[in-house]
């Protein structure tokens, strides 16, 4: 998937202009970077547009955090509140599902608790 398409779904399922959905793309993915371990990000970078890839890498450790801390995080980077952090995320979880493809993606949300439910699309 082409950087621009994954942008474009993320603004038609948030809306909002395109430096709003490029900060919510760089700050959801930001968070999910603390939230994955090393291999875990290595799975989906390979799989993502070029120009989103630094925004999820990471050499830390995974931190095991519930969806509200994630979405706290989301907010504070994002510079919103919780509502629209929500809303943020849901958007770039719909986009991450499109562009790392249906095996990866269910691999992915196999990770996290039952809370995160609300933030992630079927596969």
């Amino acid at each position: 998937m082409e950087y621009s398409g994954f942008l474009q779904i993320t603004q038609s399922e948030a809306g909002g202009d395109s430096e709003e959905t490029e900060r919510a793309v760089r700050a959801v993915l930001t968070t999910l970077a603390e939230r994955l371990s090393r291999d875990e990000a290595r799975d989906l970078l390979q799989r993502l547009p070029v120009e989103i890839r630094p925004w999820l890498h990471t050499e830390r450790s995974a931190e095991r955090f519930d969806v509200g801390e994630f979405l706290r995080r989301v907010a504070e980077r994002e510079g919103v509140d919780l509502e629209s952090a929500e809303r943020d995320a849901r958007a770039v979880f719909a986009a991450l599902r499109e562009a790392v493809g249906h095996d990866e993606y269910a691999d992915l949300t196999v990770r996290f608790p039952p809370d995160y439910g609300v933030l992630l699309p079927r596969p």
